[in-house]
This record gives C-alpha cells, sequence and structure tokens, in this order.
C-alpha cells in the first residue's frame, strides 16, 4: 500500500491538472472527479510508484484511459438503448390484433 504522505503530496501537485483533462475530456464536473478519485484509489492499493519524472505522465495517461473507459461505454449504452427504440406503433397493438394482420398476410401468399 502507497504511504499516505506520498499519495498527499501527489494528489496536491497534480489533482488540478489531472481534473482538468477529466472535465475537458468528458465534459461534467462529477464524472471527471470520479475518475480522478478512481485514479488516486488505485493508486493507494499498489506499492508501485513511477519515478519521479514519469509520475505526471503516468497519471495524466490513467486519467485519459480511464475517461476513455466512460466514453465507451456512455457510448455503447445509447447504441443499445437505440435499438430498443420504439419505431412502429404496431408494435403496440393488442397481439389479437396482430395475430389477425399476419394470418390476413399469410393467407394472401
Amino acid at each position: 500500500m502507497l504511504k499516505k504522505e506520498i499519495l498527499e503530496r501527489l494528489f496536491r501537485q497534480y489533482y488540478s491538472e489531472m481534473f482538468h483533462l477529466a472535465r475537458t475530456l468528458l465534459g461534467a464536473d462529477e464524472e471527471a472527479e470520479d475518475v480522478v478519485q478512481d485514479v488516486f484509489a488505485r493508486l493507494m492499493e499498489t506499492d508501485i510508484v513511477p519515478e519521479a519524472d514519469r509520475i505526471r505522465a503516468y497519471l495524466l495517461t490513467a486519467v485519459h484511459h480511464g475517461c476513455t473507459n466512460i466514453i465507451r461505454r456512455t457510448a455503447m449504452r445509447q447504441k443499445v438503448e437505440s435499438l430498443y427504440t420504439v419505431d412502429d406503433a404496431s408494435d403496440l397493438q393488442p397481439i389479437d390484433q396482430m395475430t389477425e394482420r399476419l394470418d390476413a398476410i399469410q393467407a394472401y401468399a
């Protein structure tokens, strides 16, 4: 587990830059905060700390990946929701009417 002092120093030094990147990519403050907090939570769970000259790039890359994942999930959810939209009012007909209509089409064919 990462030492609390190191985590606090990283948080104070890089939080605003990380938040700004996340907000720019996502356009929402709450989601941006969630992504940055998730990066710090994952960093806290690990004992591995990137070298001092690479920590900024590491943190910003982690934020970018977190935002990309959210954007992908949102796009996928929107695609799935669009598949379930009702395009035709005939789908809302009672089953008896639909059955009669299908029987009529079958008899005609």
